[in-house]
């Protein structure tokens, strides 16, 4: 295998690429469940990122701001909860493999704590940031998920399906905290196995081409802005249409577009001001332009079988192909 500073590496630009790539498509579907599989490929990552890594704190927190400024770039538009997401990932791996010596250990707390807070996120952003009260954030949880799943449930319904869906990403993250424990071992033996050499250019994956029609996006954020106008002005007091109707036009205008533009821009420039990071930020995205021609390979070598197995299987084969290239 390569020396520990390009194994990093390329591990950072594999995370890089799922939150990019793989979030950026699952984000935009909507997708119910983006958590689990985005969230816990990437503690993964994390995990062999700070068994690899000689200064885990250090390393662990580098690679997860590149994975943020890759992803701003990359696809700027993303839900800011995103962000938060990759952020708490990348600061409780950095403690957690810092201070608990035994990595069977650490990753299964890692993968617990990662996945727990990717469910109750929401939650959590309420109380900290909005300044909700437990019972207004948990109602809000409660009717998120709901949308998300496409039911109609009443109240007690509702409660227990919310408890169930925390208790699904518990159990993921134990099932990914026992299965990184063991990774390390099982990535050495099956590159024995694997075949490395295969062409790696055909079926290669276009992450533009992933970014969808920008008209279609602005066309939906403009009938998100009417939604929301539609509401404040059905319970807001003396308020022309067109008033409410401005005001939820200009909200959405800025925290989704003018926002992620302003963000990227500011980013663009203190990379340009800053040679190392530039050329750091530009080496990890050709490293993922590299990585994406290999993801076709891993998921025709998982083979068949049942989704979790065949998931599994193409993770492993992925991993392999990335560190033993």
């Amino acid at each position: 295998m390569n020396n520990h500073k390009q194994i990093i590496f390329r591990l950072t630009a594999l995370w890089a690429l799922n939150e990019s790539l793989l979030g950026g498509m699952l984000h935009a579907f909507k997708f119910p469940f983006t958590g689990i599989l985005v969230g816990g490929f990437a503690v993964v990552l994390i995990g062999l990122i700070g068994f690899y890594s000689k200064n885990k704190w250090k390393d662990i927190l580098v690679a997860t701001f590149m994975v943020m400024v890759t992803k701003m770039l990359a696809s700027p538009f993303t839900p800011f909860a995103a962000y938060i997401a990759v952020a708490f990932q990348g600061l409780s791996g950095a403690l957690i493999y810092m201070l608990i010596p035994k990595f069977r250990v650490a990753a299964l707390v890692a993968a617990i704590i990662a996945l727990v807070q990717s469910a109750i996120q929401k939650i959590l952003i309420l109380l900290l940031l909005f300044g909700k009260s437990l019972p207004q954030a948990i109602d809000a949880f409660v009717n998120g998920i709901m949308q998300l799943l496409h039911v109609n449930a009443g109240v007690e319904a509702a409660k227990w399906l919310a408890i169930g869906y925390v208790l699904l990403y518990l159990l993921v993250g134990i099932a990914i905290g026992s299965w990184l424990g063991n990774l390390p071992v099982r990535i050495v033996k099956l590159s024995e196995s694997i075949n490395l050499d295969a062409a790696t250019n055909s079926n290669s994956i276009s992450m533009d081409a992933k970014r969808g029609n920008p008209y279609v996006k602005f066309i939906m954020i403009m009938l998100t802005a009417i939604s929301i106008a539609a509401v404040l002005y059905i319970t807001g007091k003396n308020q022309s249409v067109l008033y409410v109707l401005g005001r939820a036009c200009l909200a959405i205008i800025f925290l989704f577009y003018l926002l992620p533009l302003l963000i990227k821009y500011l980013l663009t420039r203190i990379l340009k001001s800053d040679n190392a990071w530039a050329e750091r930020i530009n080496h990890l995205f050709a490293e993922m332009e590299e990585i994406k021609t290999t993801i076709p390979r891993a998921l025709a070598q998982a083979g068949k079988g049942n989704p979790i197995a065949r998931y599994k299987r193409f993770a492993e084969n992925l991993l392999v192909m990335v560190l033993f290239k």
